[in-house]
């Protein structure tokens, strides 16, 4: 029997830029309302799902950077509900959080572990599952590059080092390896193993992103299948760039 999993990464839930239900007591920009219902769009276009995976920075945090002045709301509580209720509309049998950025999910703690608690998942630092005889690697973060064409060597580090790992017995030989955190969409093929780098849930607009990168961001998910004789395809999905396109000042 096949089995899908959907993945997502980086939703930032909290942030005025971060996933945001279609919840009256959360509000919403026109942006974060037409970017949740790309988000359930895509979901009831795929699913039904047996897995979901959240690869880390599920919620954003206090803002301390910002003073706050980006979130719709601070209280990391309330980000974990707004989080638990995009996890639940994915309607997946088996939900699985991985842990973040401390700076957003928590120094002394893990706040994926309240989101999971809620939704009935598990909380992980480390993903290593094993879906029908396949072996998948999940981490959140993976380092980039300020090069376009540079973008995947990092991703290629990774699959080497699990190698490496897996010749010291630490390790499982992963067949996909899955990282996040720098919020575009990759994907290579490289030493028998499938390497993603996920899309974020984050739209564009932060003071961060809107001021300091240059790179290219993308807002979108993954979603693997793996059928009973370990045979993997895969479906990603991003926003059109109308969705979340710069509009020039006429001086």
């Amino acid at each position: 029997m096949t089995k899908r999993s959907l993945v997502v990464s980086d939703l930032h839930c909290g942030a005025s830029t971060g996933l945001t239900p279609l919840n009256p007591k959360w509000r919403q920009t026109d942006l974060s309302e037409a970017l949740y219902r790309l988000y359930l769009k895509w979901i009831n276009e795929l699913g039904p799902f047996d897995i979901a995976i959240v690869n880390g920075d599920a919620i954003d945090g206090t803002g301390d950077r910002s003073g706050g002045t980006e979130q719709i709301t601070t209280d990391r509580l309330e980000q974990c509900e707004i989080a638990a209720e995009c996890l639940n509309d994915t309607q997946a049998r088996q939900k699985h959080l991985i842990a973040g950025t401390p700076y957003h999910t928590g120094n002394a703690e893990d706040f994926e572990q309240v989101i999971a608690a809620k939704v009935g998942g598990q909380f992980h630092s480390r993903g290593f599952f094993q879906i029908n005889g396949r072996e998948f690697n999940f981490k959140h973060k993976i380092g980039s590059s300020g090069i376009p064409h540079g973008r995947l060597t990092p991703l290629a580090r990774e699959i080497l080092q699990n190698r490496e790992w897996y010749l010291e017995g630490t390790e499982p030989k992963a067949d996909v390896l899955i990282r996040s955190h720098v919020h575009y969409y990759d994907q290579i093929d490289h030493c028998d193993c499938l390497g993603f780098i996920t899309a974020g849930l984050q739209a564009l607009g932060n003071k961060y992103g809107a001021r300091q990168c240059s790179g290219v961001v993308h807002f979108g998910i993954l979603v693997i299948d793996v059928t009973d004789k370990g045979e993997i395809t895969w479906t990603s999905r991003k926003a059109a760039g109308a969705v979340q396109r710069s509009q020039s000042l006429a001086l």
